[in-house]
């Protein structure tokens, strides 16, 4: 009988060490890339985790490090890895991380962007954004600061850390129904001088500069900072850099038209902000520098944030201060009754179209005295040309005494040229007003009027109301008392066909309201042609031989 070896270097044998080995492996390196959360921890749970994230560098940088240093370095950052908590509810959606216990996302619920995505708070993730919004670091210490997040209940998040001795208490509370947050930082063992700061970071998502004069552009992305008693505002534009300082900043804030991310202090130490953005990049990053007090052992700092939609209403709710970063331009006290005035119209017909109407009607009631008397006064300068005419040619050469006797022939006439001026100008502070307010108001944002009219903060798309609002300032145009010599109304028609290259590209809500109040201005111009002209005096004047 054959004897068969046992050798260990049997072949049979040395292909199967071989397999194990080749699966042991192999199963090592598929957990690596399952869970590479928790075979980082288990290789090494005292390692520092840097921002490169290379083990290389890690491993060269630990040579010669004792155990107490790398226990140091655990407690400089007690969890190395990042942690994401969501949230979620009827109005908002984010994810917080423990960086900073910044927001990674911030998604509007009930809002669309142009596009029909959802309007994100603060810009889409990117690897090229240096800070996330709201975010905490202190100023000394390089890198980021992690905090270990524990979730209090649904809307509230307690975050601490400790960093060279610093220690961090932050606390995050989220009121959904109005988009804010109301945030508590706690911070000791900070030396005198030191800085803690929290970023706002938004991505330029309508960059401005996309109009000209014939096409004028709302979308916009500006930046509010009220401070030391006055404010700024600032238009930012991609292909320009920005570097601002601002000292004691009380609110600052980074939107778009319609959107917005904001602080307001309200903590007794008041920061500094910087406004930062760089050439070609689509993003604005912001920051408020707290300064630590000398001789306290604790600093508390509090601030509310908003992040959602720029709705005056909703602005108040959270602070009374916030409303400011709305820009309603210079007629802004004008501006805001008639906000609330179309709010009011809405709530009793559903639909903002309606409300523009009967805003334009009430605007026009308004100034229908003002009419009146341009109207009278327009008849008058029309009948008394004649007797203007004859003046004019016995006083030719006298320059002063044709003057007098011009004033009085309009003063027996009760004829003033200026009175046709009157309504115009009185409506020119309303019109601008309306022009920011429909412009600017997140009402009217994809709001529908009726018909083609599908969103009346944008313009029309088949171009039917500028051309309307064209046909109808002609027929005013044409059935006005004017004073003008021929040359000059063949001129004046290509007013008509200006306004209405001008509004073509301008929020349909807007023409609407100038269609609108010239199609009244020529039923009042219609009424006040069927009255009987007044009895024209005169003064007597002999016509030079």
């Amino acid at each position: 009988m054959k004897n068969e070896s046992n050798s260990f270097l049997e072949p049979k044998t040395l292909i199967a060490v071989v397999l194990v080995v080749v699966i042991w492996i192999g199963w090592q390196k598929y957990l690596e890339n399952k869970y590479p959360e928790h075979t980082q921890r288990a290789a090494s749970p005292t390692q520092e985790v840097k921002s490169t994230g290379n083990p290389e560098e890690k491993r060269e940088e630990s040579k010669g490090e004792t155990l107490s240093k790398t226990a140091e370095t655990q407690k400089i950052h007690p969890q190395e890895v990042e942690e994401v908590f969501d949230f979620e509810s009827k109005n908002i959606r984010f994810q917080l991380s423990s960086k900073g216990m910044g927001f990674k996302s911030i998604v509007l619920q009930s809002y669309k962007d142009r596009k029909h995505e959802p309007v994100h708070i603060g810009g889409k993730e990117q690897e090229d954004r240096p800070y996330l919004p709201l975010e905490t670091r202190i100023g000394s210490l390089a890198g980021d600061l992690f905090f270990k997040v524990d979730r209090l209940s649904q809307n509230k998040f307690e975050g601490k850390a400790l960093v060279e001795g610093v220690s961090l208490v932050k606390t995050i509370e989220v009121f959904p129904e109005t988009y804010s947050f109301e945030v508590m930082l706690e911070v000791r063992g900070l030396q005198a001088n030191g800085v803690v700061s929290t970023y706002i970071v938004e991505e330029v998502a309508h960059p401005s500069g996309g109009g000209s004069f014939l096409a004028p552009s709302f979308d916009h992305f500006d930046s509010y900072i009220s401070y030391r008693g006055t404010h700024s505002r600032v238009v930012f534009k991609p292909e320009e850099a920005t570097s601002e300082e601002y000292p004691q900043a009380e609110l600052f804030s980074l939107g778009s038209q319609y959107f917005a991310l904001g602080v307001v202090n309200r903590s007794e130490t008041i920061p500094n902000a910087k406004l930062t953005s760089h050439q070609g990049k689509n993003f604005v990053i912001g920051s408020l520098d707290y300064p630590i007090l000398d001789g306290k052992d604790s600093n508390k700092i509090q601030f509310v944030a908003f992040a959602g939609p720029k709705s005056v209403s909703l602005l108040k709710r959270v602070d009374e201060h916030l409303p400011a970063i709305v820009d309603f331009g210079w007629f802004d006290y004008i501006a805001m009754p008639m906000l609330s005035l179309l709010r009011w119209f809405f709530s009793i017909f559903g639909n903002y179209g309606m409300a523009i109407i009967l805003l334009t009607l009430v605007v026009r009631v308004l100034v229908l005295p003002f009419a009146v008397m341009s109207f009278k006064s327009m008849k008058a300068m029309q009948k008394i040309q004649p007797e203007m005419k004859v003046i004019r040619e016995k006083y030719k050469n006298d320059p002063q005494t044709m003057n007098r006797e011009v004033m009085v022939l309009m003063k027996e006439n009760k004829a003033n040229p200026m009175s046709s001026c009157l309504p115009m100008f009185l409506q020119f502070p309303v019109f601008i007003a309306l022009y920011r307010v429909l412009g600017s108001s997140i009402e009217l944002y994809q709001t529908p009027f009726m018909l083609w009219i599908t969103d009346l903060s944008l313009k029309d798309p088949y171009y039917v109301l500028p051309v309307l609002m064209g046909i109808t300032m002609f027929i005013q145009q044409k059935i006005t008392p004017t004073q003008m010599d021929p040359a000059q109304q063949k001129v004046m028609l290509i007013l008509p066909i200006f306004m209405t290259v001008i509004m073509a590209s301008l929020p349909s809500g807007l023409t609407l309201y100038i269609f609108v109040s010239t199609l009244f201005g020529i039923f009042q111009q219609m009424f006040f042609m069927r009255e009987k002209s007044a009895e024209i005096k005169t003064i007597d004047v002999k016509v030079k031989a």
